[in-house]
Protein backbone atom coordinates (compact mmCIF):
# COMPACT_ATOMS: atom_id res chain seq x y z
CA UNK A 1 0.00 0.00 0.00
CA UNK A 2 1.79 3.06 -1.21
CA UNK A 3 3.17 5.40 1.70
CA UNK A 4 0.91 9.09 2.30
CA UNK A 5 3.41 10.92 0.33
CA UNK A 6 3.73 8.76 -2.68
CA UNK A 7 0.61 8.59 -4.34
CA UNK A 8 0.01 5.79 -6.62
CA UNK A 9 -2.78 4.81 -9.29
CA UNK A 10 -3.06 1.34 -9.08
CA UNK A 11 -1.60 -1.60 -7.37
CA UNK A 12 0.21 -4.03 -8.27
CA UNK A 13 -0.41 -7.68 -8.11
CA UNK A 14 1.76 -8.44 -5.36
CA UNK A 15 0.02 -5.63 -2.99
CA UNK A 16 -3.74 -6.46 -3.92
CA UNK A 17 -3.47 -9.47 -0.98
CA UNK A 18 -2.43 -6.75 1.64
CA UNK A 19 -4.99 -4.31 0.68
CA UNK A 20 -7.66 -7.01 0.48
CA UNK A 21 -6.92 -7.61 3.93
CA UNK A 22 -6.41 -3.94 5.05
CA UNK A 23 -10.33 -3.38 3.81
CA UNK A 24 -11.73 -6.62 5.35
CA UNK A 25 -10.37 -5.98 8.66
CA UNK A 26 -11.39 -2.29 8.82
CA UNK A 27 -14.46 -2.31 10.80
CA UNK A 28 -16.06 0.19 9.30
CA UNK A 29 -15.73 -1.38 6.01
CA UNK A 30 -18.28 -4.18 7.88
CA UNK A 31 -20.50 -1.55 8.76
CA UNK A 32 -21.12 0.35 5.33
CA UNK A 33 -21.64 -3.33 4.05
CA UNK A 34 -23.90 -4.58 6.16
CA UNK A 35 -26.08 -0.68 5.84
CA UNK A 36 -25.83 -0.82 2.01
CA UNK A 37 -26.70 -4.24 1.79
CA UNK A 38 -29.71 -4.40 4.24
CA UNK A 39 -31.19 -1.21 2.49
CA UNK A 40 -30.31 -1.88 -1.02
CA UNK A 41 -30.60 -5.86 -0.74
CA UNK A 42 -33.96 -5.84 0.86
CA UNK A 43 -34.75 -3.73 -1.81
CA UNK A 44 -33.25 -5.75 -4.65
CA UNK A 45 -34.77 -8.80 -3.31
CA UNK A 46 -38.54 -7.56 -2.90
CA UNK A 47 -37.84 -5.97 -6.53
CA UNK A 48 -41.25 -7.92 -7.81
CA UNK A 49 -42.93 -5.76 -5.64
CA UNK A 50 -41.70 -3.03 -7.46
CA UNK A 51 -42.80 -4.29 -10.72
CA UNK A 52 -45.70 -3.36 -13.09
CA UNK A 53 -46.33 -6.45 -14.46
CA UNK A 54 -46.52 -8.07 -10.56
CA UNK A 55 -48.49 -5.31 -9.35
CA UNK A 56 -51.28 -6.08 -12.28
CA UNK A 57 -51.40 -9.63 -11.58
CA UNK A 58 -51.43 -9.73 -7.94
CA UNK A 59 -52.93 -6.38 -6.62
CA UNK A 60 -54.75 -6.08 -9.27
CA UNK A 61 -53.59 -2.37 -10.04
CA UNK A 62 -54.53 -0.77 -13.25
CA UNK A 63 -51.15 -0.31 -15.58
CA UNK A 64 -51.50 3.58 -14.39
CA UNK A 65 -52.01 3.27 -10.83
CA UNK A 66 -49.17 0.45 -11.00
CA UNK A 67 -46.42 3.14 -13.04
CA UNK A 68 -47.40 5.67 -10.54
CA UNK A 69 -46.66 3.66 -7.37
CA UNK A 70 -43.29 2.51 -9.54
CA UNK A 71 -42.60 6.14 -9.91
CA UNK A 72 -42.86 7.59 -5.98
CA UNK A 73 -39.54 5.00 -5.44
CA UNK A 74 -37.24 6.94 -7.36
CA UNK A 75 -38.77 10.66 -6.63
CA UNK A 76 -38.43 9.89 -2.79
CA UNK A 77 -35.08 8.47 -3.28
CA UNK A 78 -33.97 11.93 -5.41
CA UNK A 79 -35.97 13.92 -2.81
CA UNK A 80 -33.88 11.49 0.10
CA UNK A 81 -30.66 11.75 -1.63
CA UNK A 82 -31.02 15.95 -1.97
CA UNK A 83 -31.56 16.07 1.59
CA UNK A 84 -29.76 13.12 2.95
CA UNK A 85 -26.48 14.93 1.33
CA UNK A 86 -27.29 18.44 2.47
CA UNK A 87 -27.77 17.17 5.88
CA UNK A 88 -24.63 15.05 5.86
CA UNK A 89 -22.75 17.92 4.94
CA UNK A 90 -23.77 20.20 8.15
CA UNK A 91 -24.24 17.14 10.77
CA UNK A 92 -21.75 14.18 9.31
CA UNK A 93 -23.17 10.85 7.77
CA UNK A 94 -24.17 8.68 11.28
CA UNK A 95 -27.30 10.84 12.03
CA UNK A 96 -29.12 11.07 8.38
CA UNK A 97 -28.16 7.64 7.74
CA UNK A 98 -29.89 6.48 11.20
CA UNK A 99 -33.01 8.27 10.83
CA UNK A 100 -33.10 7.68 7.13
CA UNK A 101 -32.47 3.70 7.62
CA UNK A 102 -35.54 3.76 10.43
CA UNK A 103 -37.81 5.61 7.56
CA UNK A 104 -36.68 2.96 5.15
CA UNK A 105 -37.11 -0.25 7.63
CA UNK A 106 -40.21 0.52 8.79
CA UNK A 107 -42.19 1.59 6.35
CA UNK A 108 -41.16 -2.07 4.30
CA UNK A 109 -42.69 -3.87 7.72
CA UNK A 110 -45.14 -2.21 6.97
CA UNK A 111 -45.43 -2.81 3.22
CA UNK A 112 -44.55 -5.99 3.07
CA UNK A 113 -46.72 -6.95 6.01
CA UNK A 114 -49.50 -5.54 4.23
CA UNK A 115 -50.66 -3.11 7.13
CA UNK A 116 -50.93 -0.15 5.00
CA UNK A 117 -54.24 1.12 3.54
CA UNK A 118 -53.97 0.71 -0.55
CA UNK A 119 -54.37 4.77 -1.09
CA UNK A 120 -51.11 4.67 1.08
CA UNK A 121 -49.04 2.73 -0.97
CA UNK A 122 -47.39 5.56 -3.10
CA UNK A 123 -46.64 7.67 -0.08
CA UNK A 124 -44.96 4.54 1.63
CA UNK A 125 -43.06 3.79 -1.78
CA UNK A 126 -41.86 7.77 -1.51
CA UNK A 127 -41.08 7.49 1.87
CA UNK A 128 -38.90 3.97 1.10
CA UNK A 129 -37.24 5.78 -1.55
CA UNK A 130 -36.27 8.86 0.84
CA UNK A 131 -35.00 5.95 3.40
CA UNK A 132 -33.30 3.74 0.51
CA UNK A 133 -31.59 6.94 -0.50
CA UNK A 134 -29.08 6.99 2.10
CA UNK A 135 -27.34 3.78 1.36
CA UNK A 136 -25.38 6.01 -1.00
CA UNK A 137 -24.16 8.22 1.83
CA UNK A 138 -22.64 4.86 3.49
CA UNK A 139 -20.81 4.43 0.78
CA UNK A 140 -19.40 8.22 0.65
CA UNK A 141 -18.08 7.57 4.06
CA UNK A 142 -15.60 4.55 3.04
CA UNK A 143 -13.03 7.61 1.72
CA UNK A 144 -12.98 8.18 5.50
CA UNK A 145 -11.78 5.25 7.25
CA UNK A 146 -9.66 4.03 3.83
CA UNK A 147 -7.06 4.94 2.01
CA UNK A 148 -7.83 6.26 -1.16
CA UNK A 149 -6.45 3.71 -3.40
CA UNK A 150 -8.57 1.04 -1.66
CA UNK A 151 -12.04 2.90 -1.59
CA UNK A 152 -12.76 1.18 -5.72
CA UNK A 153 -11.70 -2.10 -4.30
CA UNK A 154 -13.94 -1.97 -1.15
CA UNK A 155 -17.12 -0.12 -2.98
CA UNK A 156 -16.93 -3.19 -5.55
CA UNK A 157 -16.73 -5.66 -2.45
CA UNK A 158 -19.42 -4.02 -0.94
CA UNK A 159 -21.89 -4.05 -4.00
CA UNK A 160 -21.03 -7.38 -4.28
CA UNK A 161 -22.25 -8.46 -0.91
CA UNK A 162 -25.39 -6.42 -1.72
CA UNK A 163 -26.33 -8.55 -4.87
CA UNK A 164 -25.21 -11.90 -2.71
CA UNK A 165 -27.13 -10.73 0.70
CA UNK A 166 -30.28 -9.74 -2.10
CA UNK A 167 -29.94 -13.20 -3.32
CA UNK A 168 -30.06 -14.93 0.17
CA UNK A 169 -33.16 -13.09 1.11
Amino acid sequence: IPAEGNPQATLSAAELPTAICRILTTPQFWYVALYFGGLFGSFLAYADLWNIPYQLKVFGHTIQHASLLNSAFPIGMTVGSLIGGAWANRAGFLIPIRVFSIVALVTEALLFGNALPEAGAGFAFFLVGIGCSAASLALAALPEHLEAILVPIATTFVMTFTYLLSALI
